[in-house]
């Protein structure tokens, strides 16, 4: 485990590939043909030291595959996402039931649930709840 106390954690957006940060979020791909819809987590552990700020070391997000959750194989990016049924996209961006809007957040704290405690494990920090069976 990494306990120094002179470091901090963050959780910050992280592009994959020279791409924009997006952080959490849902997609919609639309080819002529197996339209999908999904939504993600895009982010970072990035240990910093607490005095200057300086990055330590940096940590993307990835995960074990993530129970109840579908991902298709076009998708290799190291973005942590589960396919959604398309009915979940929106029209229009002011439409969002709340019925929707909760089973969107649903598979975002699925995603969560299972990729930060992923990171903390890969970067050698406890993941919360394991410091009791890791001493």
């Amino acid at each position: 485990m990494h306990s120094d106390p002179n470091s901090s954690v963050l959780f910050v957006k992280a592009g994959v590939h020279g791409l924009p940060s997006r952080a959490l979020g849902m997609w919609h791909w639309t080819p002529v043909f197996n339209r999908e819809a999904a939504v993600y987590a895009e982010y970072a552990v990035v240990l910093v030291d607490a005095h200057t700020l300086k990055v330590l070391s940096t940590y993307p997000a990835g995960s074990e595959p993530i129970e109840g959750c579908e991902q298709s194989l076009r998708y290799t990016n190291g973005v942590v996402y589960c396919m959604v049924d398309e009915k979940l996209w929106p029209d229009t961006p002011d439409k969002l039931s709340k019925d929707t809007a909760s089973e969107i957040e649903q598979k975002l704290d699925k995603i969560v649930s299972v990729s930060v405690p992923h990171a903390l494990l890969q970067s050698g920090l406890d993941p919360p709840g394991q410091q009791a069976a890791s001493h």
